[in-house]
């Protein structure tokens, strides 16, 4: 049998095939970006610095009441204190899940009494858990943190 010639092709020159490999690279690793960006969160500011800082330096007092279902917030920290969430502990579930309450600013110094959680009452000496809510800035505009780490407890009087 005859051989079966096949001429003088030659493959991509190397210069082709490295510029190939660059673009392949450079597309993946844009996909994994954009796919990854998603996963990420916006960072939120306060003051130049992320939140969980300024979460730190908030401080408060705070007392709730049974006779009229009311909570009172006086603000000692730095911080202003945007609103509060208010988390029954019941010692059988747990910590139930409150509601958001104030949604206005309590700058330094100042206090807002008479705050009602619409429907729920308070049973003397119970528990309440009381977490403050402060503003951030993202690049999306203003958006408020929970700052777990400040919350506290108290007794219902």
């Amino acid at each position: 049998m005859g051989e079966i010639y096949m001429g003088s092709k030659r493959g991509l020159s190397p210069v082709i095939a490295t510029v190939l490999l660059i673009a392949i690279a450079l597309v993946l690793a844009l996909i994994i970006f954009l796919w990854a960006r998603n996963f990420v969160g916006e960072v939120l500011q306060k003051q130049g610095e992320p939140i969980e800082n300024s979460c730190s330096l908030v401080d408060f007092s705070a007392e709730a009441f049974s006779s009229d279902n009311t909570i009172s917030i006086v603000n000692n920290g730095n911080i202003p204190i945007y609103a509060i969430q208010v988390s029954e502990i019941n010692l059988n579930k747990g910590t139930i899940e409150g509601k958001t309450v104030l949604k206005g600013t309590i700058s330094k110094g100042q206090s807002e009494t008479g705050l009602t959680l619409g429907g729920i009452s308070f049973d003397k000496e119970a528990q309440m858990k009381i977490t403050p809510i402060i503003l951030g800035q993202s690049n999306s505009g203003k958006r408020e943190h929970l700052c777990l780490d400040s919350g506290k407890v108290i007794t219902v009087k």
